[in-house]
């Protein structure tokens, strides 16, 4: 399925070796993300801790995300990338020196969480903005599958592969092979990717960046980051877009800490722990190379699908939480990882359509700093959740919020209303009339 997709959007060189080296570098990452916290909880037993370093790197995620938009709309987006994937390969490496000499002192994590979530963060917007540049409009819904099915590829393997060397290794193994996927990753950006593969651009996107450029040279960061965002304050759809995020991330993020936190401080096996990740990767994989070719082949509104995925999201989230056994819990994350591509992909690949190509990093700066909000806020309340209420009161509260977020994407006509992807250029003219 995954070659369909690639072949249907007549791939070419640039986005192709963009995909390889984004999936090594997921990979490596995914890797690194599910053995961080049950390394450092088992080195340490001390949830406090773990939650602070989380706190602290979504924080500064958050904070760099709302600058990191004039970063990417002003500067070489792949020399970002490159910069930033080189960081990500030296912090797994000092990650790995830690384990190995058992250094559990948190300013020394958190300082490394801080590092990380500043390169990422803006790499990530990059390479959003870049695919933009490299693929057509009419093609973004399929290079975004194409994208989405990787991540959750990457998703699958790197706990299957971190839990296997957990049960039966070192503990400093899984930050070995990070630094092997962030390395070859950064080596094939700097080797195969050049700045002139940024060729698919519409005219108007053109003379838009054109325009833009003095712009650049006057405006500074802050004043360039307040576009993105006064642009989601006057527009509806963005605006809706943006609240619609938060509360789903909310709902959404307190549930993988809480389950893995909750099981990590329960000593249960590494294996039982990365079947939550595993469970995520192969629903997500799933759903973006299914689900998300079935809806655009039988032309469903986007709309309404959206709107339906959520409020399955809730019920399976509820039911989970009712049911409170961890073989119910891996069930919940892959139905919920299934159903996700379509609200993610189909979000994302709307409005990238919608968003003039200078204005690509600003905007989904602004829009992602609702999802870094979420983030920051998430490991403290699943942390409380599980002392005060425990797994059971943390997945009631998460279905609350998603509920809320159905709730807010159903007051929004823009949103509900989006049809299937080959009507968007006649839909978002009739916004665009509707506006003005």
């Amino acid at each position: 399925m995954l070659r369909k997709l690639m072949q249907s959007l007549r791939v070419n060189r640039p986005f192709a070796t963009l995909a390889t080296a984004s999936g090594l570098s997921s990979l490596g990452s995914s890797v690194v993300v599910f053995a961080l916290p049950v390394v450092y909880l088992n080195m340490t037993d001390s949830l406090a801790s773990m939650t602070a370093i989380a706190t602290a790197e979504a924080l500064v995620g958050m904070i760099v995300m709302f600058v990191s938009g004039p970063i990417v709309d002003r500067f070489d987006r792949l020399r970002i990338m490159r910069i930033s994937q080189l960081e990500e390969t030296l912090n797994d490496l000092l990650l790995f020196l830690l384990v190995v000499f058992n250094i559990t002192a948190v300013p020394v994590w958190m300082a490394l969480a801080i590092v990380s979530a500043t390169f990422s963060t803006v790499s990530m917007n990059a390479e959003g903005a870049f695919i933009r540049s490299i693929v057509s409009t009419n093609r973004m819904y399929r290079a975004m599958t194409v994208m989405q099915g990787l991540r959750y590829a990457t998703v699958l393997l790197g706990p299957a592969i971190g839990g296997v060397i957990l049960q039966f290794s070192v503990a400093s193994v899984p930050f070995l092979l990070g630094v092997m996927g962030e390395g070859s990753a950064f080596l094939l950006l700097c080797l195969a990717l050049k700045p002139s593969d940024a060729r698919y651009r519409d005219d108007e996107d053109e003379n838009a960046n054109d325009d833009s450029d003095s712009d650049d040279d006057s405006d500074n960061i802050l004043r360039e980051s307040w576009k993105g965002f006064s642009l989601i304050i006057v527009d509806g759809t963005y605006r809706a877009t943006a609240l619609f995020l938060l509360l789903v991330s909310l709902g959404s993020g307190v549930i993988f800490p809480s389950l893995t936190y909750g099981m990590t401080l329960a000593h249960a096996p590494a294996v039982i722990i990365a079947s939550l990740s595993m469970a995520t990767g192969l629903g997500g994989l799933s759903g973006a190379m299914l689900i998300n070719p079935l809806v655009e082949r039988l032309h469903l509104p986007l709309g309404r699908s959206i709107m339906l995925v959520t409020l399955v999201l809730a019920a399976a989230v509820f039911v989970a939480g009712l049911v409170n056994q961890w073989q119910g819990y891996v069930a919940m994350l892959l139905l919920m990882a299934m159903l996700s591509p379509v609200l993610v992909t189909g979000l994302q690949s709307f409005l990238s359509a919608m968003t003039p190509e200078n204005m690509q990093g600003r905007i989904f700066g602004a829009l992602n700093v609702s999802i870094s909000l979420a983030s920051v806020v998430t490991p403290a309340m699943a942390s409380g959740l599980l002392t005060g209420t425990g797994v059971i009161g943390a997945m009631m509260t998460s279905a609350a919020f998603i509920l809320l977020a159905l709730v807010s994407l159903a007051s929004s006509r823009s949103l509900r209303r989006i049809p299937a992807a080959d009507h968007w250029d006649e839909y978002l003219a009739q916004l665009h009339t509707n506006e003005e």
